[in-house]
């Protein structure tokens, strides 16, 4: 099992914009990066499911304002279980929270 150096975990996420994303244009045109790191930064300590933890905030290096990509925490470090059984009710529970968490 990986270890946290210095209280800090030893693996990450970092989400940023991909222009070489196939759906990349329509990302920016639906302002969707805008919006995910909005969420991550201002509203995902509101929901009412588990969602990874905003570890920093990527900003645009000229001015420092404006947000380019997120740091989460990795969710899928070893050990982790994220969905143990992908029966029935594991799919309600699963859509169950993304309904809550969309809502």
């Amino acid at each position: 099992m990986l270890k946290s150096v210095g209280g800090r975990p030893a693996t990450a996420i970092l989400k940023m914009a991909s222009p070489l994303s196939n759906d990349h244009d329509v990302a920016m045109r639906l302002r969707l990066y805008e919006r995910e790191w909005h969420f991550y930064e201002t509203m995902s300590s509101r929901v009412p499911v588990r969602v990874p933890t905003l570890l920093g905030s990527v900003k645009d290096e000229a001015t420092g304002l404006i947000t380019e990509g997120v740091l989460l925490e990795d969710l899928g470090v070893p050990g982790a279980v994220l969905c143990p059984k992908l029966d029935d009710d594991g799919v309600l529970k699963t859509a169950s929270a993304m309904a809550r968490h969309h809502a």
